[in-house]
């Protein structure tokens, strides 16, 4: 929570989002939409900010047409948001979605349009679900440290309860890279 001093773990949302957006720059995309869930939550708006960031350290002026709030973070909600894109004058040749629920919607929306991802259009989710090693085709996605961030909490929490003030912690996140871009 902002301003509290409640020590927390955590990854850096606003620089994943923007290492994952400056990866789909690298491969050549300059339209490149993006996919957001509820923004009341921090990491929602702090992925927005390293979509926004990478966009803007390349030169590439950020099209409101290109984001997709969609409120919800399901499937659904990511084949909606496809369909919206596809219906800009100019669609995006890439998107970044904030969760891969939304993205693996997203490519069963595109599909559903007829669009192939990645050759049509790539995509580029946010955790690391199981599912996205599964999918086809498989999601590249940021991965956090899932394990780690579990055990740095309990950590944090027993010495809590023995009296203790640990420290805040950021743990490093990772591209994981698979066919959808």
């Amino acid at each position: 929570m902002p301003g509290s001093d409640v020590p927390y773990v955590s990854i850096d949302h606003r620089q994943a989002g923007t290492d994952a957006v400056q990866y789909l720059i690298n491969k050549g995309h300059r339209r490149i939409g993006f996919i957001t869930s509820d923004e009341r939550f921090l990491y929602a708006r702090q992925r927005r900010e390293g979509y926004h960031a990478a966009l803007l350290r390349a030169g590439l002026a950020p099209a409101p047409e290109l984001v997709c709030v969609t409120g919800d973070n399901s499937y659904a909600a990511g084949s909606q948001a496809a369909a919206k894109l596809l219906a800009v004058v100019d669609p995006p040749s890439a998107v970044f979605a904030v969760s891969d629920t939304l993205a693996i919607g997203a490519i069963k929306g595109f599909s559903k349009a007829g669009r192939r991802v990645p050759h049509d259009v790539a995509v580029m989710g946010f955790d690391d679900v199981p599912i996205a090693g599964i999918f086809e085709p498989g999601l590249t996605t940021v991965a956090q440290p899932m394990v780690e961030l579990g055990a740095a909490a309990a950590e944090m929490l027993l010495a809590l309860l023995d009296g203790q003030r640990p420290a805040s912690r950021i743990l490093q996140h990772q591209l994981v890279l698979r066919e959808s871009v």
